[in-house]
């Protein structure tokens, strides 16, 4: 299992193998990290079954992969400093075993990397999430290795139509194999759902697909979610699968 990261930096980052492992020995004792460099500068840190790989690269990351992204993108950021103007990145690769230790192994990592001081943030290709280093840092701070911050591996796109507000997630499916799709409901909130839908993906990382197609979840004392599994075919031929979340009255009304 592949997972790949961005580290943002104001400048060309000088990255230690040595410095980060030992660094990272200190800070997780339950853990043995070994780091080495090549030639090129590019790390490789290992720990249990997985592997870190970190390749520094000495200008910003191309195309407009974090430009335009909406404000439940972004974590921890403000005027003061914009991802934008970041002069280098990392392109950070975990690998080996499965995705959860993959994602908890990257966690870790990132985390450490957001210590240089010429860190400005870390950017999750697969769930699109922004977050500010120091927001990454204090959110990562004391979390069981086990179990890591969703809200910085999965993220949430609310919606509007003349329905009500949806959402969908991206991110979850890289442990699951399916992504949440809450479609309108007028009695949706939008801090409400927001925060439901990463409380749901928590709980389905921890556990697994356990929501099976038919199945209700709970909502409220009057209503009820209804689960379908659907399946959509994408620009390219991809095939994105969702579990789609439709309220239903409990009186059948």
């Amino acid at each position: 299992m592949n997972l790949v990261i961005f580290s943002l930096y104001s400048a060309v980052p000088r990255l230690d193998a040595h410095e980060i492992s030992a660094a990272l020995n200190r800070r997780h004792k339950e853990h043995k990290f070994a780091a080495s460099s090549d030639s090129n500068d590019i790390l490789t840190i290992e720990v249990n079954d997985a592997s870190v790989i970190v390749m520094p690269i000495p200008h910003p990351i191309p195309g407009d992969h974090i430009t335009g992204l909406d404000p439940f993108s972004r974590r921890g950021w403000d005027k003061a400093v914009s991802p934008e103007d970041h002069k280098a990145h990392a392109v950070v690769v975990g690998t080996g075993g499965d995705a959860k230790s993959v994602a908890v192994t990257l966690t870790i990592v990132a985390a450490e990397l957001c210590r240089s001081e010429a860190c400005l943030g870390i950017y999750w290709g697969a769930s699109e999430v922004l977050a500010h280093k120091d927001f990454f840092v204090e959110a990562t701070a004391g979390v069981p290795v086990d179990t890591p911050v969703i809200s910085l591996l999965v993220n949430a796109h609310p919606y509007e139509t003349a329905e009500g507000i949806g959402l969908t997630t991206q991110g979850l499916s890289t442990f699951i194999g399916r992504d949440l799709h809450f479609l309108p409901h007028t009695s949706h909130d939008l801090d409400e759902i927001f925060g439901r839908a990463l409380n749901y993906s928590e709980y389905l990382y921890i556990n697994g697909l356990i929501v099976k197609d038919g199945e209700s979840l709970g909502y409220s004392e009057t209503d009820i979610y209804r689960a379908r599994w659907s399946e959509e075919r994408c620009e390219g031929g991809e095939i994105s699968k969702w579990i789609e979340l439709r309220v239903e009255s409990l009186n059948g009304s």
